[in-house]
């Protein structure tokens, strides 16, 4: 049961991000709901067994996001560079959300993140509820029409080397190896600051390349 409560919140995780970034970017979840629910699974099973093994779990977010990318490439049919900038989108934005909510609790309740960490239902509580707000978030935007419209529908593995490509790329790299320590971090108000800075820069990045589609 424990096994299978940790999948549930993890896939609940998983779809919170899918929802968030294909709101972005404007892809249809109607028509990859399955492709979602299938990869989220995946996902969120191969957390659980990594993160049973000391060697491995160290390694879980970067690994996530890698295979995240992935499926975007392979399963989703997306282009390279869009499946780094959809995936950044929804990972970063649930990083954020619920460090947010993990902030509000350790004031709210007079407790420190390892109190957060050891405790299964509050933990659990705050998953669900930073989900659920990402989820609202990316409803809300899609509703008023605030999305990117600027991702390619070609299905093509073409990569254009465009100057603004070639800086979401390394920008992209710094950000994948700086998933590799984000559980590091020693305070919850830096960590917060460094993912929302990361934020902030995809998606003024990704307003550059609407700006710039709008003038071609």
């Amino acid at each position: 049961m424990e096994a299978l409560l940790y999948i549930i919140l993890s896939m609940f995780d998983g779809l919170a991000i899918f929802i968030f970034a294909f709101g972005t970017f404007k892809i249809n979840l109607k028509d990859y709901w399955k492709e979602i629910v299938f990869t989220s699974a995946i996902i969120s099973t191969g957390t659980y067994f990594m993160n049973e093994h000391e060697a491995f779990s160290s390694f879980t977010p970067f690994i996530c996001l890698v295979f995240l990318t992935a499926s975007l490439l392979l399963y989703f049919r997306i282009s390279i560079f869009s499946s780094i900038r959809v995936a950044l989108v929804g990972f970063v934005a649930q990083i954020v959300i619920q460090g947010l909510f993990v902030l509000i609790c350790t004031k709210l309740f007079q407790i420190d993140l390892s109190d957060i960490q050891g405790n299964r239902m509050l933990g659990g509580s705050i998953q669900v509820i930073s989900d659920g707000t990402l989820i609202g978030i990316s409803l809300m935007l899609r509703k008023n029409k605030r999305y990117f419209t600027t991702l390619p529908y070609d299905y093509s593995y073409y990569i254009k080397f465009s100057k603004i490509n070639i800086i979401i790329l390394i920008g992209s790299l710094v950000v994948l190896v700086m998933t590799y320590n984000m559980f590091n971090f020693n305070n919850i108000y830096v960590e917060i600051v460094f993912w929302l800075i990361c934020f902030i820069n995809i998606i003024l990045f990704e307003y550059v390349k609407e700006a710039r589609s709008e003038i071609d």
